[in-house]
Protein backbone atom coordinates (compact mmCIF):
# COMPACT_ATOMS: atom_id res chain seq x y z
CA UNK A 1 0.00 0.00 0.00
CA UNK A 2 1.26 3.31 -0.76
CA UNK A 3 1.51 5.90 1.44
CA UNK A 4 0.43 9.47 0.32
CA UNK A 5 2.05 12.90 1.45
CA UNK A 6 0.04 15.58 1.26
CA UNK A 7 3.16 17.89 1.84
CA UNK A 8 4.84 17.55 -1.52
CA UNK A 9 2.14 18.45 -3.93
CA UNK A 10 4.19 17.35 -7.42
CA UNK A 11 5.33 13.95 -5.31
CA UNK A 12 1.94 13.37 -4.23
CA UNK A 13 1.16 13.52 -8.07
CA UNK A 14 3.34 11.12 -9.24
CA UNK A 15 2.21 8.97 -6.24
CA UNK A 16 -1.46 9.14 -7.24
CA UNK A 17 -0.44 8.31 -11.03
CA UNK A 18 1.36 4.98 -9.65
CA UNK A 19 -1.35 4.19 -7.27
CA UNK A 20 -3.84 4.53 -10.24
CA UNK A 21 -1.90 2.15 -12.72
CA UNK A 22 -0.87 -0.84 -9.43
CA UNK A 23 -4.11 -0.88 -8.13
CA UNK A 24 -5.86 -2.19 -11.18
CA UNK A 25 -3.58 -5.36 -11.08
CA UNK A 26 -3.71 -7.94 -8.61
CA UNK A 27 -0.08 -8.49 -7.78
CA UNK A 28 1.43 -11.51 -5.77
CA UNK A 29 3.98 -10.50 -2.66
CA UNK A 30 5.68 -13.25 -1.49
CA UNK A 31 7.11 -12.43 2.09
CA UNK A 32 10.95 -12.22 2.67
CA UNK A 33 11.25 -12.89 6.13
CA UNK A 34 13.52 -10.99 8.78
CA UNK A 35 15.48 -10.14 5.55
CA UNK A 36 13.62 -8.10 3.74
CA UNK A 37 14.13 -5.00 1.92
CA UNK A 38 12.13 -1.80 1.90
CA UNK A 39 12.97 1.36 -0.49
CA UNK A 40 12.65 4.14 2.19
CA UNK A 41 12.38 6.80 -1.71
CA UNK A 42 13.36 10.39 -1.01
CA UNK A 43 14.69 11.38 1.99
CA UNK A 44 11.58 13.24 3.04
CA UNK A 45 9.67 9.97 2.58
CA UNK A 46 12.45 8.57 5.10
CA UNK A 47 12.18 10.55 7.57
CA UNK A 48 7.86 10.30 7.38
CA UNK A 49 8.44 6.25 7.72
CA UNK A 50 10.54 6.95 10.73
CA UNK A 51 8.30 9.44 12.55
CA UNK A 52 5.03 9.13 11.30
CA UNK A 53 2.91 6.54 13.09
CA UNK A 54 0.74 5.77 10.00
CA UNK A 55 3.63 5.09 7.49
CA UNK A 56 3.70 1.72 5.51
CA UNK A 57 7.03 1.00 6.83
CA UNK A 58 5.99 1.41 10.68
CA UNK A 59 3.07 -0.50 10.11
CA UNK A 60 4.72 -3.57 8.14
CA UNK A 61 8.10 -3.82 9.95
CA UNK A 62 7.55 -2.56 13.06
CA UNK A 63 3.75 -2.39 14.46
CA UNK A 64 3.99 -3.03 17.73
CA UNK A 65 6.77 0.06 18.34
CA UNK A 66 5.39 3.30 19.06
CA UNK A 67 8.26 5.29 18.41
CA UNK A 68 11.85 4.56 16.95
CA UNK A 69 14.36 6.32 18.32
CA UNK A 70 16.37 9.37 16.38
CA UNK A 71 19.93 8.93 17.40
CA UNK A 72 21.98 5.80 16.08
CA UNK A 73 24.95 5.18 18.01
CA UNK A 74 25.53 8.66 19.11
CA UNK A 75 27.42 10.39 21.38
CA UNK A 76 24.60 13.04 22.21
CA UNK A 77 26.08 15.80 25.44
CA UNK A 78 22.39 17.30 25.39
CA UNK A 79 19.75 15.22 23.58
CA UNK A 80 17.09 17.75 24.62
CA UNK A 81 18.64 19.98 21.85
CA UNK A 82 17.55 17.41 19.36
CA UNK A 83 14.40 17.64 18.00
CA UNK A 84 12.62 14.01 18.29
CA UNK A 85 11.35 14.15 14.12
CA UNK A 86 15.58 14.46 13.11
CA UNK A 87 17.38 11.34 12.65
CA UNK A 88 21.53 10.86 13.52
CA UNK A 89 23.71 8.47 13.25
CA UNK A 90 27.53 7.61 14.37
CA UNK A 91 27.27 11.39 15.25
CA UNK A 92 29.15 13.03 18.57
CA UNK A 93 28.14 16.28 19.36
CA UNK A 94 28.58 18.67 22.23
CA UNK A 95 25.63 20.86 23.97
CA UNK A 96 26.29 24.57 21.68
CA UNK A 97 24.53 22.42 19.31
CA UNK A 98 20.65 22.28 18.71
CA UNK A 99 18.73 20.88 15.33
CA UNK A 100 15.37 21.86 14.58
CA UNK A 101 12.65 19.21 12.80
CA UNK A 102 13.22 16.72 9.39
CA UNK A 103 17.23 17.01 9.92
CA UNK A 104 19.77 14.03 9.29
CA UNK A 105 23.08 13.69 10.13
CA UNK A 106 25.86 11.36 10.03
CA UNK A 107 29.17 11.14 10.61
CA UNK A 108 29.09 14.78 12.45
CA UNK A 109 31.05 15.98 15.05
CA UNK A 110 30.60 19.14 16.88
CA UNK A 111 33.20 20.11 20.25
CA UNK A 112 33.41 23.87 19.54
CA UNK A 113 32.18 26.48 21.95
CA UNK A 114 30.72 28.38 19.35
CA UNK A 115 26.62 27.57 19.78
CA UNK A 116 25.67 26.41 16.36
CA UNK A 117 22.05 25.88 15.22
CA UNK A 118 20.91 23.52 12.35
CA UNK A 119 17.52 24.36 10.35
CA UNK A 120 14.93 22.71 9.74
CA UNK A 121 15.57 20.55 6.10
CA UNK A 122 19.04 19.53 6.42
CA UNK A 123 21.05 16.65 5.20
CA UNK A 124 24.62 16.94 6.76
CA UNK A 125 27.25 14.47 5.99
CA UNK A 126 31.03 14.62 7.14
CA UNK A 127 33.64 12.58 5.31
CA UNK A 128 37.55 11.88 6.60
CA UNK A 129 39.91 12.82 3.02
CA UNK A 130 43.43 11.83 2.40
CA UNK A 131 45.72 9.53 4.04
CA UNK A 132 46.13 9.26 8.54
CA UNK A 133 49.65 8.67 7.88
CA UNK A 134 52.18 9.51 5.33
CA UNK A 135 53.18 6.65 3.00
CA UNK A 136 50.21 4.28 3.23
CA UNK A 137 48.45 4.94 0.19
CA UNK A 138 49.00 8.13 -1.11
CA UNK A 139 50.47 11.44 -0.21
CA UNK A 140 47.40 13.57 1.06
CA UNK A 141 47.22 14.85 4.25
CA UNK A 142 43.90 13.53 6.33
CA UNK A 143 41.30 16.29 6.59
CA UNK A 144 37.58 16.10 6.63
CA UNK A 145 34.54 17.57 4.30
CA UNK A 146 31.40 18.28 5.64
CA UNK A 147 28.51 18.25 3.04
CA UNK A 148 25.43 19.76 3.61
CA UNK A 149 22.52 20.53 1.43
CA UNK A 150 18.66 20.26 1.68
CA UNK A 151 16.27 17.61 1.76
CA UNK A 152 14.49 18.77 -1.24
CA UNK A 153 17.22 19.72 -3.39
CA UNK A 154 17.59 17.76 -6.43
CA UNK A 155 21.40 17.09 -6.46
CA UNK A 156 21.66 15.63 -10.17
CA UNK A 157 19.41 17.88 -11.63
CA UNK A 158 21.15 19.54 -14.81
CA UNK A 159 20.45 23.46 -15.11
CA UNK A 160 20.83 25.31 -18.56
CA UNK A 161 24.46 27.46 -19.05
CA UNK A 162 22.21 30.44 -18.45
CA UNK A 163 20.72 29.29 -15.20
CA UNK A 164 23.07 29.86 -11.99
CA UNK A 165 22.69 26.86 -9.09
CA UNK A 166 21.06 27.42 -5.69
CA UNK A 167 22.53 26.71 -2.80
CA UNK A 168 21.18 27.73 0.30
CA UNK A 169 20.17 30.70 -1.42
CA UNK A 170 23.27 31.56 -2.80
CA UNK A 171 23.60 32.05 -6.78
CA UNK A 172 26.37 29.76 -8.30
CA UNK A 173 27.38 30.30 -12.03
CA UNK A 174 27.53 27.32 -14.18
CA UNK A 175 30.14 25.19 -14.23
CA UNK A 176 32.57 24.81 -17.35
CA UNK A 177 33.18 21.26 -18.69
CA UNK A 178 30.72 19.57 -16.60
CA UNK A 179 27.32 18.88 -15.26
CA UNK A 180 25.68 21.76 -14.45
CA UNK A 181 24.63 20.45 -11.31
CA UNK A 182 24.56 20.45 -7.23
CA UNK A 183 26.35 16.86 -7.83
CA UNK A 184 29.23 18.09 -9.49
CA UNK A 185 29.42 21.97 -8.32
CA UNK A 186 32.46 22.64 -5.89
CA UNK A 187 31.18 23.62 -3.03
CA UNK A 188 32.89 22.19 0.27
CA UNK A 189 35.96 22.91 1.88
CA UNK A 190 38.27 20.51 3.72
CA UNK A 191 39.30 21.43 7.62
CA UNK A 192 42.16 19.81 9.67
CA UNK A 193 39.08 18.31 12.02
CA UNK A 194 35.56 16.91 11.78
CA UNK A 195 34.37 19.74 14.33
CA UNK A 196 35.46 22.38 12.81
CA UNK A 197 34.46 21.50 9.12
CA UNK A 198 30.70 21.03 10.54
CA UNK A 199 31.16 24.71 11.80
CA UNK A 200 33.00 26.44 9.15
CA UNK A 201 30.49 24.92 6.70
CA UNK A 202 27.05 26.03 8.51
CA UNK A 203 29.13 29.29 8.20
CA UNK A 204 28.87 29.72 4.85
CA UNK A 205 25.85 28.74 4.58
CA UNK A 206 25.21 31.76 6.66
CA UNK A 207 27.51 34.11 5.72
CA UNK A 208 28.37 32.87 1.89
CA UNK A 209 31.10 31.38 -0.72
CA UNK A 210 33.75 33.53 -0.20
CA UNK A 211 36.40 31.16 0.49
CA UNK A 212 40.14 30.83 -0.63
CA UNK A 213 40.61 27.20 0.11
CA UNK A 214 40.53 24.42 -2.26
CA UNK A 215 36.49 23.56 -3.07
CA UNK A 216 35.55 20.02 -3.68
CA UNK A 217 31.92 18.59 -4.83
CA UNK A 218 29.97 15.84 -3.44
CA UNK A 219 31.19 13.57 -6.48
CA UNK A 220 34.64 14.24 -6.00
CA UNK A 221 34.01 13.99 -1.87
CA UNK A 222 32.73 10.20 -2.27
CA UNK A 223 35.02 9.48 -4.50
CA UNK A 224 38.32 11.06 -2.00
CA UNK A 225 36.26 9.54 1.11
CA UNK A 226 38.44 7.71 3.39
CA UNK A 227 36.46 4.26 4.16
CA UNK A 228 38.74 2.36 6.63
CA UNK A 229 39.17 6.28 8.64
CA UNK A 230 35.59 6.27 8.85
CA UNK A 231 35.20 2.66 10.19
CA UNK A 232 37.59 3.22 12.54
CA UNK A 233 35.87 6.31 13.99
CA UNK A 234 32.76 4.17 14.24
CA UNK A 235 34.47 1.65 16.11
CA UNK A 236 35.73 4.41 18.63
CA UNK A 237 31.86 5.40 18.90
CA UNK A 238 30.60 1.86 19.48
CA UNK A 239 33.18 0.79 22.25
CA UNK A 240 32.13 4.54 24.48
CA UNK A 241 28.91 4.82 25.99
CA UNK A 242 26.30 5.04 23.15
CA UNK A 243 22.94 7.36 23.46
Amino acid sequence: MIHFMNKNVELFKWQQILWNIFNKINPQIISLGTNSFFHFGTVGELLEHFFDENSAFKKKFLPNIGEIGNLANCLIEKPENISQKSFLEWCRINSNCTIEDNCILSGVVYEEKTPIYIKSGMCICTFPIGEEEEGKGGNEELNYVTVIFHIEDDLKRKTSKEENLKWFGHSIKSLKGEDNSLWNCPLFSFYSTASKSFLKTIERINFGLNDSTPLFSIAQVLEKANVNKMLKERKKLLEEKIV
